[in-house]
């Protein structure tokens, strides 16, 4: 799109007729590259479907308060240079908006460095990882330090020469503002950034409050330093309002980030799996009103290693299990729960009070020989009684009984009492 402005500039000298073309070559680069990649991303209308108009328009009145915002932040930065040719002239905005215009190049670079990040930072801030929401945006921060520091020695070293090679010698008495014009352009990168941010974290209306002070401090020290000290008065003007722009976004991220929070994951599947053996395993301890409760994890196949039990067996376990816990003399009154994994590769057990898996022990072999040496009717097993009577397995129950007692709990060692780091 640059090199089209260029071009057609170079070659027809008419400012409006550039634009125009460089207009139009967007728009055709946004219907036949950008769409055509999009649709790959985008789920294919079915036959007789027609498109969400309603969605769509929701969407854009949600964006309406991001677009004031933005546009409030940038006029906040045009008013000072606005009044600069109202108090001083045209030839003097000349001038600044020549020296000024090399800048944008640590803007674009900004933009480009930043961009890539935002859907990183968004996904670290919907799963509340404050640590790695930080790190990134240090590591930002750190490369735009280091890319500003550059460009100033840059500037230092070879901002004269560039600007009268490129303007002619009439601009020599004004390349001293190249420097600090360069720092204020890294500021408004900053800014920008802390906008893009303050979004991810879906704080746009509070932002209204960052482009009004930014247009009030603007238009203070237009009145006052622009008009008496002309372009110095200006960059100290964009200096001024950049700060406040800048100091109130970070308090609203620091803000954000403190009421991040993760969404607690399952104790288990923190648990790497891959190398789980069977064992007798404290899975967590809750606390409720002052008392603990235990979760155990009885795992008796080794996950995605061996095969899973299958639901008649796991059932016919469940009813027997929770029939003699119900039953023992001596944990009977701290039995919460018994139930069956979701992957059927265990059962949880929950008990009353602050324990070990060694504690335990025990109580878990008694209850696996009651299950393995059970014959006769399986209790509860019975349409009044359960939900699903028919789906047991019994002689299947008792192979799986002896298998966990046999390769498991008669000889076991810390290594199955314990999760693997």
């Amino acid at each position: 799109m640059f090199l089209t402005f260029v071009l057609v500039f170079e070659l027809t000298k008419h400012l409006f007729l550039s634009v125009l073309l460089m207009s139009l070559f967007s728009v055709a680069v946004v219907v036949f590259y950008d769409m055509r990649k999009a649709k790959r991303f985008v789920e294919p209308e079915k036959e007789g479907q027609k498109a969400d108009l309603k969605t769509a328009m929701q969407l854009i009145v949600r964006c309406v308060p991001l677009a004031m915002v933005a546009f409030l932040n940038n006029l906040s930065l045009t008013v000072p240079r606005t009044y600069l040719e109202k108090f001083h002239g045209a030839d003097v905005m000349g001038y600044y908006a020549s020296v000024s215009s090399p800048t944008i190049v640590i803007q674009l670079a900004a933009v480009t460095i930043f961009a890539p990040l935002v859907p990183i930072l968004t996904a670290r801030f919907l799963e509340g990882d404050k640590k790695g929401f930080l790190k990134i945006l240090g590591k930002f921060g750190a490369l735009m330090a280091g890319i500003t520091v550059l460009a100033v020695i840059g500037s230092i070293l070879f901002a004269d020469w560039v600007l009268q090679l490129v303007f002619g010698a009439g601009i020599a008495p004004y390349t001293h503002l190249f420097t600090p014009i360069m720092l204020s352009a890294a500021l408004i990168a900053v800014n920008s950034s802390l906008f893009s941010i303050c979004t991810l974290m879906r704080i746009i209306k509070p932002q209204y409050l960052i482009g009004i002070a930014g247009i009030a401090t603007a238009i203070l020290v237009s009145f006052t330093w622009v008009k008496t000290m002309s372009m110095n008065g200006v960059i100290l003007g964009l200096f001024a309002t950049l700060f406040v722009q800048i100091a109130i976004q970070i308090v609203m991220i620091v803000i954000g980030v403190r009421k991040m929070k993760a969404d607690e994951k399952i104790t288990s599947f923190t648990i790497n799996h891959l190398i789980l053996d069977p064992g007798v395993y404290v899975s967590r301890v809750d606390n409720y009103g002052g008392s603990s409760i235990t979760t155990f994890d009885l795992r008796m196949t080794a996950p995605n290693r061996e095969p899973v039990m299958n639901n008649a067996e796991m059932h016919t376990i469940e009813h027997l299990g929770a029939t003699f816990l119900r039953n023992d003399a001596e944990w009977a009154d701290k039995v919460v729960y018994f139930g069956p994994m979701g992957c059927r590769t265990g059962f949880y057990m929950l008990l009353a009070g602050d324990l070990t898996s060694r504690d335990i022990v025990d109580l878990v072999t008694r209850m696996f020989e009651f299950i393995r040496d059970f014959e006769g009717d399986i209790p509860g097993a019975a349409a009044r009684d359960c939900g699903n009577y028919l789906d047991q397995n019994l002689p299947m129950a008792h192979w799986l009984a002896k298998r966990y007692l046999d390769k498991t709990l008669y000889n076991i060692t810390e290594n199955h009492l314990v999760y693997p780091e």
